[in-house]
């Protein structure tokens, strides 16, 4: 069993955090992606794509609300 304790050949690969719906998403086979304010997002589904699309700021925690008085 020394080969299973050995360093993996290659490193494996960061998954991606679809921000709509949380799923796991391989952004090397990602077919859905968003490049938003520096950062690329990658989706599960051209539906999570849409919706993020339409309002990011939802899925960012962002807040649409104004300055305060």
């Amino acid at each position: 069993m020394i080969r299973a304790m050995s360093q993996p050949e290659h490193e494996p690969t960061k998954m991606a955090i679809d921000p709509v719906c949380g799923m796991s998403v391989d952004p090397a086979t990602a077919n859905e992606k968003i490049d938003y304010a520096g950062t690329t997002y990658y989706f599960c589904s051209a539906g999570c794509k849409q919706s993020f699309a339409a309002d990011p700021g939802k899925y960012l925690g962002e807040s649409r609300v104004g300055h305060s008085h």
